[in-house]
């Protein structure tokens, strides 16, 4: 196998055990769809702010995702969509 297949699936081998998480996949769903803001995912994941936020900091700091500042607000998304797709496709979490 060549070095970059090795590096896609240790990339994907990292986001596999990320969205392991109930939460965190569900937060990945909505990523994958759309830009968010911390406290817009809070609210309709039914969290609080801080584990949202807790959440948010393990996802970027597995280079997940990534957040660009608006103001005071933070905007979150998803980084890889194509191998977000593959990891989601693989646990069955999407058709």
């Amino acid at each position: 196998m060549d070095m970059a297949s090795n590096r896609r699936a240790a990339r994907q081998a990292v986001m596999c055990k990320e969205i392991s998480k109930n939460r965190r996949l569900i937060l990945m769903w909505m990523l994958s769809k759309e830009e968010l803001a911390a406290n817009e995912l809070a609210d309709r994941v039914g969290s609080s702010q801080e584990n949202i936020a807790y959440y948010l900091r393990q996802l970027e700091k597995s280079g997940m995702i990534t957040a660009r500042r608006a103001g005071p607000k933070i905007y979150y998304h998803t980084v890889d969509h194509e191998l977000l797709r593959a990891s989601l496709v693989s646990t069955g979490a999407c058709d």
